[in-house]
């Protein structure tokens, strides 16, 4: 009895996109992990998301040929004389419309924080027959985003910053509120009662008591993560005089699981290096 092929998304991430497209123009080669199993005759389609934006591209289309089980990855070869030219097509209009066949994870994408986590591919997953449909009506009638290699070195040299701390200042305002958001449910669903003073420059962002007890939090958030952050001279300050100060620092904010590190201010000198990047300059009297 002849198969059904099946159509499977495989996600690859920025820095194996620009790994991949540096040593192929067509789509001939997919290594692939976890538990779905690709065979000859199924379709693999390859995305990626942009880690600054967020955004979804669809990068190629191949009909598999053979398949090759090397160690715990397997090596998936296109169809002998199929092989597709690789692409960026942008699927933000329609990813929305994305289903898979899937009884342990969602059918569909989910934005969080106006963004796709790229965990909720599972490094491949199974689309049903109509989403199959539209993405080969896309392929082949899409417009295709130009210079997309450069666009693509640029989103990784931002992944690079945002790991050790440096983003534009409209997405670190975004993650810090996010953080904000995490470690304020945290508190609340720990039972504390949580008072916001964010506006008040008092050197730190909330003030959480319950009973007597009670503890001046700083929050910090990153995208990537390392637990590194910036600090002003105010919050520096308040960390060394304060004994209720408490600073978390939360990594990997907009992921599905974001981790709270937890600092009092007194340990601040012991578990972190800081160096100077400002100085404030006057005119001298």
């Amino acid at each position: 009895m002849r198969r059904t092929p099946r159509h499977i998304l495989v996600y690859w991430n920025p820095k194996l996109t620009q790994e991949m497209c540096a040593v192929q123009t067509t789509l001939e080669v997919v290594t692939a992990v976890g538990k779905t199993i690709i065979r000859p005759g199924d379709v693999v389609w390859v995305c990626t998301r942009l880690h600054k934006t967020g955004e979804l591209f669809l990068l190629g289309r191949m009909l598999v040929g053979e398949c090759r089980r090397e160690g715990w990855r397997r090596k998936v070869i296109a169809r002998s004389g199929t092989a597709e030219p690789l692409q960026a097509i942008n699927l933000m209009d329609v990813y929305q419309e994305f289903r898979f066949n899937s009884k342990n994870y969602s059918d569909r994408l989910i934005l969080r924080g106006g963004r796709i986590n790229p965990e909720q591919f599972g490094s491949s997953r199974i689309l049903t027959d109509e989403t199959a449909e539209l993405l080969n009506s896309i392929w082949y009638d899409g417009q295709a985003v130009e210079d997309f290699e450069e666009v693509l070195a640029a989103d990784i040299l931002y992944a690079a910053a945002d790991e050790a701390g440096y983003a534009d200042p409209i997405t670190n305002e975004e993650v810090e509120s996010e953080a904000v958001s995490l470690v304020t449910r945290w508190y609340e669903d720990h039972g504390w009662t949580v008072n916001n003073v964010e506006n008040e420059n008092r050197g730190y962002d909330l003030v959480c008591s319950k009973g007597r007890l009670e503890q001046h939090v700083e929050v910090k958030g990153t995208q990537g993560s390392t637990p590194s952050y910036f600090m002003t001279a105010n919050e520096y300050n308040c960390a060394q005089e304060d004994p209720l100060f408490v600073l978390c620092v939360i990594t990997g904010v907009f992921s599905k699981k974001p981790y709270i590190h937890t600092y009092a201010g007194a340990e601040l000198s012991d578990e972190f290096e800081f160096t100077c990047l400002h100085y404030k300059a006057v005119p001298r009297k």
